[in-house]
């Protein structure tokens, strides 16, 4: 039985999209991910002739793009919260910088069903039906800050009938392949009072300049850059200025999806190691008989396992209490469920290598890799231990 056998699936459309999402997850995404590892350039990885843009084209002729976009602009709306979950785990479990990757994409055009204008809504359609791969969204990490007064890198200043951009962001999700960006904003009124807000940016409009996709050791599928703009305008429908009440509650709404979705991509890879780890081990003889029944291997299994179901338990509770209730929760159950699933995915992947022994710290089995993607989640969509305090000051 595997590991992704374990959840109650009731609806038969969900079945069937589940079914389909780990076919494509193990015969496109995973190959496409160890074979772009195996790449020294990081810009061969993102050239238009690589199999990276294979996945991208299979995972929108499935129409996954489309999950959190409203209907009335193209999209299917919110997905049930365990089939949003089980999602994220098939994918992280291929690979996460790709699922990674994807999900910034769409959370980009996600996000601009927030603004409610024409423009914005015009963007999102086009891109619920582009399955071409023609708009590629793009993310600033302080779209999810947890204090709506953060000062962000952009400032926006009203002009005539649009906005004006100025400033930039180090590190921007998809930041050198993407044709749109949004980023957060910190609004100069013409009162001498600062706002908040969110703008779209076309990263074609003259005044943009994207810097060179970023190394990583860990994680290489996923693209990062910087990205500086002066004095770039965009037209007023492609900016939301909030209230900072309204700010806040944007921002907890669109970082407590994201918050559930990473932390299901991470749970995910190390359910993945496990499952490698425990195919290799049943097929590698010593002693007579396959290594998984030797007893100390059996229980290394288990405390995996144990720590896996634990982390993955932590994602379902706080999604499940998001799913019925009318306010986010808390800030801290969605910190505790993000870095509890990025330290077991760290600690699963490393205890796999060790299952592997030698044959662990090689190319030719998955294990390495997932532990160098893994481990970087304890720094990325916030660093674990910065979460908590920010969690455990709002509690």
């Amino acid at each position: 039985m595997s590991l992704f056998d374990m959840d109650v699936i009731g609806s038969q459309e969900t079945k069937a999209m589940l079914k389909e999402v780990a076919r494509f997850a193990a015969k496109i995404m995973r190959p496409a991910g160890i074979e772009l590892d195996s790449l020294d350039g990081v810009a061969d990885i993102f050239k238009k002739e690589s199999v990276f843009w294979e996945v991208w084209k299979g995972y929108r002729k499935l129409d996954l793009h489309l999950n959190g976009i409203p209907e009335a602009l193209g999209g299917m709306g919110e997905p049930d919260w365990l089939a949003s979950i089980l999602l994220a785990e098939r994918l992280g479990a291929a690979d996460i910088g790709l699922a990674l990757s994807l999900n910034a994409s769409d959370a980009a055009f996600k996000c601009m069903a927030l603004f409610k204008t024409p423009a914005a809504d015009k963007l999102a359609g086009a891109y619920c039906a582009d399955r071409d791969c023609a708009m590629i969204g793009a993310l600033s990490a302080t779209c999810g800050l947890d204090d709506p007064d953060a000062e962000t890198g952009i400032t926006a200043e009203q002009k005539g009938a649009g906005w004006v951009l100025n400033g930039g962001e180090p590190k921007v999700t998809n930041g050198a392949i993407a044709t749109h960006a949004v980023f957060a904003v910190t609004v100069r009124e013409q009162d001498g009072q600062d706002g908040r807000g969110f703008c779209v940016v076309p990263l074609g409009e003259k005044g943009v300049t994207v810097g060179p996709s970023r190394k990583r050791p860990g994680q290489r599928t996923l693209n990062q850059a910087g990205i500086r703009l002066k004095d770039v305008k965009i037209p007023k429908g492609l900016c939301a200025v909030m209230g900072q009440k309204e700010m806040e509650e944007a921002r907890r709404k669109r970082a407590s999806g994201e918050i559930r979705f990473v932390s299901a991509v991470y749970t995910g890879a190390a359910m993945g190691a496990w499952e490698e780890a425990a195919k290799y081990a049943k097929g590698r003889i010593q002693g007579g008989q396959p290594i998984y029944f030797h007893k100390n291997i059996q229980l290394q299994f288990f405390n995996m396992l144990k720590n896996l179901e634990a982390a993955r338990a932590s994602i379902r509770r706080t999604a499940m209490y998001q799913a019925n209730s009318a306010s986010p929760a808390p800030a801290v159950f969605g910190a505790a469920a993000k870095c509890l699933a990025a330290e077991t995915a760290t600690l699963v992947a490393s205890e796999a290598i060790q299952i592997f022994g030698g044959y662990g710290l090689t190319k030719e089995f998955p294990a390495e890799k997932i532990w160098r993607d893994a481990r970087i989640g304890m720094i990325e969509h916030g660093i674990n231990e910065d979460l908590a305090l920010h969690a455990m000051a709002a509690l």
